[in-house]
């Protein structure tokens, strides 16, 4: 008699748990994607951007004429708190400005969107991200493997 759930007779795990096999998956998945967010930091480092974060927050930006903070903190899912200093940082750095001439919106909302220098910055950022993306990933899968992992991204999203 089999015991129901066992890992080692049931190819399911426990209540939801992961067998061994499905466990090794998953830290192969997630080994690989700290691994390759850590090469394209470093390369984003390397050639003297800030941060992966503030690619995120502009590429979201780019992507409207203007956005509250909040969407803007939905969108990257990243916490309010964190968003907010982040965009003030960029504000200080002058890649974001406020938008206070929104009319007919509740002015308790703060609207941003990307100055000129923040849309070239992007530019910029979005050119050597996308560099990395192409050595460390599409080089290394391949064309169709890069697209079936792009669905399958797409999916869990």
């Amino acid at each position: 008699m089999t015991a129901v759930g066992n890992p080692e007779h049931d190819n399911r795990g426990v209540e939801g748990q992961l067998t061994p096999e499905e466990r090794r998956v998953w830290e192969s998945v997630t080994s690989g994607g700290w691994k390759l967010l850590e090469q394209v930091n470093q390369g984003l480092s390397d050639a003297g951007f800030s941060s992966s974060p503030d690619l995120r927050v502009l590429e979201t930006l780019g992507r409207e004429p203007r956005m509250r903070i909040s969407d803007v903190a939905a969108a990257t899912h990243i916490q309010m708190s964190t968003i907010s200093r982040q965009i003030s940082r960029l504000i200080d750095q002058g890649l974001v400005e406020r938008v206070d001439d929104v009319e007919g919106d509740d002015a308790r909302h703060r609207w941003v969107r990307p100055t000129a220098a923040g849309r070239e910055h992007l530019r910029e950022l979005v050119a050597c991200r996308d560099a990395m993306v192409r050595q460390h990933v599409i080089d290394v899968l391949g064309e169709d493997d890069f697209r079936a992992l792009g669905e399958i991204y797409g999916k869990l999203a």
